[in-house]
């Protein structure tokens, strides 16, 4: 039984950041991006979001904004919704982080766009608004085989993992182009 319960682990690399300036990020032809801290924040892209996670994973969404603790951000093309991240505010299910800090994840890429810069340019994007709000701490992380997440992480500046811990595979994103947690 041991066995089989230390096989269903993922091992998962921490990275934090301390962040005070903004990135320099341009724009990218015909893509739009959003990023919403309550529900209202959603209404301009609402059929985008009830596109990718159906009318009642949309409105848990728009719920899950509600109590301030989290926000969503993420990238529409022509209508559909190709790139989105969560970030839960001063809080993580797996391990201990700072109040007032920043967990970005679960990310995630439509297989069309993956490959292309959009989840790292969404990801500036979202921690430069994140800045304007005043946090100051970033914490991401990814499975340690996930190497197109560990590549956008690296993108944005985070550098060598601080940590390490280990997710039961149940708890794992598990979209093919998701990272981070679900914190």
């Amino acid at each position: 039984m041991w066995k089989v319960e230390r096989e269903a682990q993922v091992k998962q690399l921490i990275y934090k950041q301390e962040r005070e300036t903004p990135f320099d990020v341009g724009s990218l032809k015909d893509l739009d991006f959003f990023f919403a801290t309550r529900p209202m924040g959603l209404r301009a892209v609402w059929s985008s979001v009830v596109g990718q996670f159906g009318l009642l994973g949309a409105v848990k969404s728009a719920l899950k904004l509600v109590a301030g603790r989290r926000c969503l951000y993420g990238v529409v093309v022509d209508g559909g919704l190709i790139h989105f991240g969560w970030v839960s505010m001063g809080f993580c299910r797996f391990y201990e982080v700072e109040k007032g800090s920043c967990v970005i994840g679960p990310i995630w890429s439509g297989s069309a766009s993956r490959g292309k810069g959009i989840a790292t340019w969404a990801l500036k994007l979202a921690t430069n608004r994140l800045i304007e709000l005043g946090s100051r701490t970033f914490y991401i992380d990814t499975s340690a085989d996930n190497l197109p997440c560990r590549k956008v992480i690296q993108n944005c500046a985070f550098g060598m993992p601080t940590g390490t811990y280990r997710r039961g595979s149940d708890e794992e994103p598990g979209t093919s182009g998701e990272c981070g947690v679900r914190c």
